[in-house]
């Protein structure tokens, strides 16, 4: 039998490598600092796809706004930012409504820009509904961790390696995880 997802998937297969193609660049930009960079490749890839064509689009405009507005100092341009965020991620919801990636991703923005009780309820909120969800949709296609799987292995690669020269007599669980 096919996966319980299986009629929610889009159809279009080179549009969805065409998008995350696009999503990876401005990614690439983001983690390279040149957030201005990205956000303009994020633009475009709006225009030609259309904002009601691909959740993964507007999760990355969303990360990309986010991250954009993690580094500003003048709060009404910061302000902007989480705003475009949020609802960029509330959009890709909205299409993607089986996807705890997305829930997860909405709540966490709405608990960065939380500043009184009512938005924490918004976040608990969205949370109970992400954890409702009886179907959730394979997180992959909502998913941008092909540039954070990557930083992960090198993080964990460098963790080894710092272990291991720091910490020559490593009980035996542990050698066996940090010395392969």
């Amino acid at each position: 039998p096919p996966p319980p997802d299986a009629g929610r998937r889009p159809a279009a297969g080179g549009e969805d490598a065409a998008v995350r193609a696009e999503v990876d660049k401005a990614l690439a930009c983001l983690q390279r600092g040149s957030h201005a960079r990205a956000l303009r490749l994020m633009k475009d890839a709006l225009a030609r796809h259309g904002e009601a064509s691909s959740p993964l689009l507007l999760r990355a405009h969303g990360t990309v706004h986010a991250r954009a507005a993690s580094v500003l100092d003048d709060p009404a341009a910061r302000a902007r930012h989480h705003r475009a965020a949020l609802q960029a991620a509330q959009r890709a919801v909205e299409l993607a409504p089986e996807s705890i990636e997305l829930a997860h991703f909405h709540a966490m923005l709405l608990f960065d820009a939380a500043n009184d009780a009512r938005v924490y309820e918004e976040v608990v909120a969205e949370y109970e509904r992400g954890l409702s969800i009886e179907v959730p949709s394979d997180p992959s296609p909502h998913s941008l961790s092909v540039l954070r799987r990557r930083k992960r292995r090198r993080f964990f690669a460098l963790q080894v390696a710092c272990y291991t020269k720091c910490l020559p007599g490593l009980p035996p669980p542990l050698e066996r995880i940090f010395r392969t």
